[in-house]
Order: C-alpha cells, then sequence, then structure tokens
C-alpha cells in the first residue's frame, strides 16, 4: 500500500501489532513493502510468539506471552529509546482507517 509506505518514510520507527502471531502476520508483509519500496526504517512486529502456550484466558494468555497493553506500551517506549530521545518528542503517525 503506497499510503503505508509514505507514512514509514515520515516515521524513524514502524511498529506494528499482530492480534495473534508476531511472526508472518501483517507486521512482517508491511516491513517487507517498506524495504521493497527502499524506505530504510526500524520495523517491530510485536505479537505472540510461535510457541506452544498454555492455555488459559486470553488475558492469561496474554500476560504469560507478555503481550498485554502495558507489556506493548513498555516494548514500543524501548524501541523509541533506542532511536534516541529526540523521538519520544515526535507526534506519532497513525494510519489512516
Amino acid at each position: 500500500d503506497p499510503a503505508l509506505t509514505e507514512l514509514a518514510r515520515r516515521a524513524r520507527l514502524v511498529v506494528t501489532v499482530e492480534d495473534g502471531l508476531a511472526a508472518g502476520g501483517a507486521g512482517a508483509r508491511t516491513g517487507q513493502a517498506i524495504a521493497e519500496a527502499g524506505v530504510a526504517r526500524r520495523t517491530v512486529s510485536l505479537g505472540l510468539p510461535t510457541q506452544f502456550l498454555s492455555h488459559g484466558t486470553i488475558a492469561d494468555v496474554r500476560s504469560a506471552a507478555g503481550v498485554t497493553a502495558a507489556d506493548l506500551a513498555r516494548r514500543i517506549v524501548e524501541e523509541c529509546a533506542g532511536l534516541g530521545a529526540a523521538v519520544a518528542d515526535e507526534v506519532p503517525v497513525r494510519a489512516p482507517r
């Protein structure tokens, strides 16, 4: 999608959050499209790991896998910190709905 590529050009970090497995999902495809367009950006896809997870409620599984809202927020802040302090002051770019 050209709109996603254009958004990536304006950002220093692209984060996708999967509602399932992180590997092979929309985040992987987004990263591939961005790279194919020649846009060099750090891309991170967050979601469930590709391993057997114990049974439980959705909340229990997300907590055990480290993908609760708080876990995701912490990872995104850590990724931003890795880019340098200035990125924390930037306004996030959201994809059109």
